[in-house]
């Protein structure tokens, strides 16, 4: 069962078994006795639960679990489904990866059977015709293939019944087409779920039929014996499958255990213990930086309020494509290399773990014990709030008897299985086996993430069949996304990857779902890796994982390339075990006689003071040796030659699996612990909003504003220190030289990564081109000559339509953009090179005009300013250093006009009116189309990201700069505020 090869080879008719054979069954031995991930007959699987007292019960009634391997099961259905007579009793529905570009259709990621989930996938491009068009259209939903075909040949009444189904037979083999024949991935009976909706076929269509009803009906009397009892079945039922389908992989096959198991709640209490004290301690989690690198790209093109559908953004032509390292088609996206700290600077949190196993080394000592000291020092400091929405924490548990559990004389062995991006993913395919799933979905569902975003749980069709076993789980969620399988939009809780949307803010990437109006949090529900899954699933499970913090594994930073790590142990729980890394020597050719490599060995063992038992260990792969035993030795030997990265780990006690004993002796355990904060299941379910917050652009305002048209967009690239002396000294001159060919201009600051000005002006296409263009080359050069500027870029301007309230906004937007670009160019010519004015000061004055100018009812802008800027201890100390400065320049009334006190020229007096009247007429714009209801966005919104450029403006980007001018502002508004409370307070009288 587990390996056919090695069967064949030990029943050779000559009996004799060769060295090479030998091992490979010794290897297998070792895997029975020592591995706990469940593998055919070799582990297996049981529920366990908790209570007052330990009980482990291990009989020997284990029920045996087989159905078809998924690569041999596809590769039937891929066959059958392109047959005429299956495909008529089928329904189809179409692929939402497939794109339509260029007059043609495409599908990059094409799930094939017999395939290796490593290689590259299939392509597909057809042509784009007017039956495929509709073809697509009319089976945008679930249609049986017959009514999908008699549409088709009604509307083009000119093309014959076999043309229309010769071209959906061409849909449904390259998978443009999707069938119901291909099995769900939550279905546990795959083989009936085929056997069912080809239930109405007569014999004479399909003969093979009778024949895939007695494997079915053999795999049932299969699992019906007890193990080792069901040899002749076996092969009778694996026989037949290669008839109807030769395969390398014929059945799956997994063991339910006959155990009993309670524990004590003591072992419960310590599981959390240690998955907190892991998360107390995990280094500061990083998004990965091609995902951060692509998060600076998105908020570069689209800002942080623009919503993006998914599959738009993801492609290359409409929006940025995909992020580096994707491979499912490849991306064209180059990844960047995250800056390396300096060798020599390494982190506290480095430094002291490498301290630790230093001197673990130097005492000879194989163990460091955690204290709440050093605990303390390796707090990360991160807010409960960031713990994962849901994890698994793998363990073993040991002790030599249940006694031993219940008085608490036990460990627990925390093994490095990260199970982040995944709900429930342990027990994906083990769920229906264990009779467990309807618990666990309700645990499940209990979940509130911190986000408060809604938990999706995504599923797709893998690269090849045989790892489409591990991606079969239950829903565990309310809400799902398909990709790849066939699935009904229309049933409660199913959503469709045309249905999602990107947004940024300036921490991360976020994906909302269209219909539902909220932020959604997609997850797998089982283990497999999203690396080879199709892109726009790898990209959501990537923005899901970016705001995830730790998990509950042992990280030892930059002390993990040490040879020797200590285990690390917190009360009764081994944090980590002993671990060694062998030395590169041992990776020898295989001409190195074995005695030689043994006296090597040796010494390297002796060396390290390396114990007898040990764990060969490479990722999840988990063999225990005896190095005292010349046969482990070669095993070890031929593994490290194979597999460099293998190391050793310490080997828990063996008398330490005593308490889970049976016929057979002490069996070694992994526990798996399903958890959640516990913020996460005692939160009320978060409301969501009845309409979608948020509206999509239309085709048109997609496409922005390339040079030729109404806008020219320029960066001008040159360093930040050179910035304000191009504004306050040169840009006025350009903007006055074109004045009569512009009707409205700004600009920004930016980086991206290089500092740069971005200069957008607007009027009449031929005008710009033929008058303004050459202007901006001749002072964009004396600026170059001047050794102020470098390059400059002409690009495409796509207007934040959301941020400032949409279509209809924009332009009156924009003309407040036009007068803030004019009030900052002439306030840095008259303020600009003045010491005693900090640029906090000038920014907090003018954020006190724009607001006056936006709210100018009594109290109004007041009121505004202190909810939308809550004092910051941190930031309010700016106030107080320059609090008369502030007082004085901010003053009590709600005047919009220009301060006296801050001596501006007569230019920047009135660049700041004009700026209040755009403000105010701005403001009206959006009060109209707010009672319309065709405002995008709220007042409050628009006018937080006016401040927030304006800060961009005379300062540039900098969130502490910023922070520091708001806090000026409410502290002074807060201080005229209280001062006019207190002289209209009625003086107390004494009696």
């Amino acid at each position: 069962m587990s390996s056919a090869s090695l069967s064949g080879a030990l029943d050779r008719p000559d009996g004799r078994v060769t060295p090479r054979t030998a091992q490979a069954m010794s290897r297998y031995l070792l895997r029975m006795a020592t591995r706990t991930t469940p593998f055919g007959l070799l582990a297996g699987t049981a529920a366990a639960g908790f209570g007052d007292a330990a009980k482990a019960v291990l009989g020997t009634a284990h029920t045996k679990a087989a159905i078809p391997d998924m690569n041999w099961l596809l590769t039937l259905v891929e066959r059958w489904q392109r047959e005429p007579r299956v495909l008529h009793r089928l329904r189809v529905v179409a692929n939402d990866l497939a794109t339509v570009r260029g007059g043609r259709v495409e599908l990059a990621f094409v799930s094939l059977a017999e395939a290796e989930d490593t290689r590259a996938p299939a392509a597909v491009s057809l042509r784009h015709s007017a039956p495929v068009q509709a073809a697509l259209e009319a089976a945008a939903e679930p249609v049986s293939f017959p009514e999908l075909a008699e549409s088709l040949r009604r509307s083009f009444p000119h093309a014959g019944g076999e043309t229309v189904g010769g071209l959906l037979r061409q849909l449904v083999k390259h998978q443009i087409l999707l069938t119901d024949l291909v099995p769900p991935p939550d279905d546990p009976d795959p083989l009936g779920h085929v056997l069912r909706v080809l239930s109405g076929i007569p014999h004479e269509d399909l003969p093979e039929l009778s024949e895939l009803r007695t494997v079915h009906d053999e795999l049932a009397v299969y699992r019906g014996l007890a193990p080792g009892e069901g040899r002749q079945v076996w092969k009778s039922v694996t026989t037949r499958m290669r008839r109807l389908q030769p395969s390398r992989y014929l059945i799956a096959a997994d063991l339910r255990l006959d155990a009993r198991v309670t524990l004590p709640r003591e072992v419960a209490a310590e599981a959390e213990r240690a998955a907190g004290i892991l998360l107390k301690i995990a280094p500061p989690t990083q998004t990965e930086p091609y995902l951060a690198q692509y998060h600076q790209e998105f908020l570069e093109r689209y800002g942080t309020e623009q919503p993006v559908p998914l599959l738009t953004l993801l492609d290359p032509a409409t929006g940025l494509g995909v992020p580096a390292t994707y491979q499912y088609p490849p991306s064209e996206r180059q990844a960047t290399s995250p800056p390396q700290p300096a060798p020599h600077h390494p982190s506290d949190r480095d430094g002291l773990l490498t301290s630790l196993a230093q001197a673990a080394a130097l005492e000879r000592s194989l163990e460091v014990e955690l204290t709440d000291e050093l605990i303390d020092r390796l707090d990360n400091g991160v807010d409960a709030d960031a713990a994962p929405d849901f994890c698994d924490l793998f363990t073993a548990l040991l002790a030599r008897s249940c006694e031993d559990l219940d008085s608490g004389d036990f460990r627990l062995f925390v093994h490095d299985m990260p199970s982040g991006g995944s709900y429930a993913g342990a027990y994906g395919r083990f769920a229906r086996l264990l009779g467990s799933a309807d618990e666990l979905t309700s645990f499940v569902q209990q979940v509130r993430p911190a986000s408060g975003a809604l938990p999706v749980q995504v599923s797709w069709r893998p690269l090849g069949g045989h790892v489409s076993n591990l991606a079969r789980a239950p829903w565990w969620l309310r809400h799902r996304l398909s990709v790849g399988w066939f699935d009904d939009r229309g049933c409660p809780g199913a959503l469709g990857l045309d249905d999602l949307v990107v947004t940024a803010s300036t921490e991360r990437l976020h994906v909302y779902s269209r219909s539902l109006g909220q932020e959604v949090a997609p997850s797998r529900g089982h283990l497999l890796n999203c690396l080879s899954a199709p892109n726009p699933v790898r990209f959501l499970i990537d923005v899901a994982a970016s705001r995830a913090a730790a998990q509950p594994v042992w990280d030892w930073g930059s002390a993990a390339a040490l040879p020797f790590l200590p285990r690390v142990r917190y009360g009764r729980s081994v944090l980590t075990p002993a671990r060694w890394l062998p030395d590169p020597s041992l990776r020898d050719g295989p001409d190195l006689p074995l005695a030689q490599w043994a006296d090597r060995f040796t010494d390297w063992r002796r060396r390290w003071r390396v114990p007898r038992h040990v764990v060969m260990k490479f990722m999840d792969r988990r063999i225990r040796i005896d190095l005292n035993e010349s046969h482990h030795l070669d095993i070890l030997r031929r593994e490290l030659r194979e597999v460099p990265h293998t190391t050793l780990v310490e080997a828990p006690d063996a008398d330490g699996y005593g308490w889970l004993s049976g016929s057979g002796g002490a069996h070694v355990n992994e526990l798996v612990f399903p958890m959640v904060p516990r913020r996460a299941r005692h939160e009320a379910p978060r409301q969501r909003p009845a309409e979608p917050a948020f509206r999509l652009r239309s085709p048109e305002h997609s496409l922005g504003h390339a040079p030729g048209s109404e806008w020219l967009y320029a960066k001008l690239y040159c360093p930040r220190a050179a910035q304000n002396t191009i504004l306050a000294r040169h840009l006025s001159r350009l903007v006055a030289a074109v004045a009569g060919e512009v009707d409205r201009w700004f600009f920004l600051r930016y980086h991206d990564p290089e500092s740069h000005l971005r200069l957008r002006f607007h009027g009449d296409p031929t005008a710009l081109a033929a008058r303004l263009l050459p202007a901006l080359h001749g002072w964009a050069d004396g600026l170059r000559r001047a050794r102020l500027a470098g390059t400059l870029v002409l690009d495409t301007y796509h207007p934040e339509l959301e941020r400032y309230g949409g279509p209809a906004a924009i332009t009156a937007a924009e003309e407040v953009f036009h007068a803030d670009s004019m009030a900052v160019l002439a306030q840095l010519a008259t303020t600009g090179d003045d010491p005693r004015v900090p640029p906090e000061l000038v920014a907090a004055v003018n954020f006190a005009g724009i607001v006056r100018a936006f709210h100018p009812a009594h109290g109004a802008a007041a009121d505004w300013l202190l909810a939308q800027y809550p004092k910051d201890e941190k930031h309010h100390r700016m106030f107080r250093t320059h609090r008369s400065e502030c007082l004085r320049l901010i003053g009590p009334g709600t005047a919009a006009g220009p301060p006296p006190g801050l001596d501006l020229s007569a230019d920047a007096a009135a660049s700041w009116r004009a700026r209040s009247v755009a403000v105010a007429r701005y403001r009206q714009v959006l009060r109209e189309l707010e009672h319309g209801d065709k405002a995008w966005g709220t007042p409050t919104h628009a006018l937080a990201s006016v401040l927030h450029m304006h800060h961009n403006r005379l300062i540039g980007a900098d969130r502490t700069s910023e922070a520091q001018a708001q806090a000026m502002t409410r502290g002074a508004v807060q201080a005229h505020q209280d001062r006019a409370n207190a002289l209209n307070r009625p003086a107390s009288r004494t009696h």
